[in-house]
């Protein structure tokens, strides 16, 4: 009986795209579904693993803990080189990703908007990594808190249904306190036209029905304080 393959939940950089699909058909704009994903993943309420193949080797040199083994090291390297063993010259300055399993280690948060991002191409949601330490092409990820998903989606289900409520009536007041520092800046000799052609069309276009004055002439009172009608 054949056993799963234990690295088969490993997929390619839009292994965050059927989430961001699920939050978009929910309502959601595709700026706001990334903006919520990548939160969660700095706020590590999402954890993505990147695992390197097996086999692959490193793009840069490795790193020595002190001078003394790197100078060791590059004088063996140096030493294949002359015996063209390039195969002991990378095993000795470059790091390989080890058989079978490969490599494989959570992105941690502070990397995500710094050398890992979410990147939107043609609709879909990848992760690109600005700075791999192996070629990109080796690199697969997983979610590792599956969990996370569910709320993800039901925080982008919520969000759609508040935005189906209906918006809350103006405020009259408020409205009359952003009105009257433009009469203030009207002349004296203009600002009963002012009232009339100008401030009562528009308290009717923002306020409609929820407005307490019934004419411009109300209005205008109301424009000068001592004189406003309750609300």
């Amino acid at each position: 009986m054949a056993t799963a393959d234990p690295l088969a939940h490993f997929v390619g950089p839009n292994v965050l795209d059927p989430l961001f699909q699920q939050m978009r058909a929910r309502g959601l704009k595709p700026r706001e579904v990334q903006r919520r994903i990548l939160e969660a993943l700095k706020r590590e309420e999402l954890i993505i693993l990147a695992r390197v193949a097996a086999g692959a080797w490193s793009l840069q040199s490795r790193q020595f803990a002190t001078r003394e083994e790197e100078a060791q090291a590059q004088e063996e390297a140096l030493a294949a080189t002359d015996k063209y063993d390039f195969d002991a010259y990378y095993r000795i300055l470059y790091e390989q990703s080890p058989s079978p399993d490969g490599i494989i280690e959570p992105i941690v948060p502070e990397s995500w908007g710094v050398t890992a991002i979410i990147a939107i191409r043609d609709g879909h949601l990848v992760i690109e990594l600005l700075d791999p330490k192996f070629p990109p092409e080796s690199y697969s990820f997983a979610i590792d808190n599956p969990e996370a998903i569910n709320e993800l989606l039901a925080a982008a289900s919520l969000a759609q249904e508040q935005s189906k409520s209906p918006p809350a009536p103006p405020n009259p007041e408020k409205w009359l306190t952003s009105v009257q520092a433009e009469f203030a800046q009207v002349s004296r000799k203009k600002r009963s036209a002012w009232v009339r052609d100008t401030a009562y069309p528009r308290m009717e276009r923002e306020l409609g029905g929820n407005a307490p004055w019934k004419d411009w002439k109300s209005l205008k009172r109301a424009m000068y304080p001592g004189r406003r009608k309750k609300i």
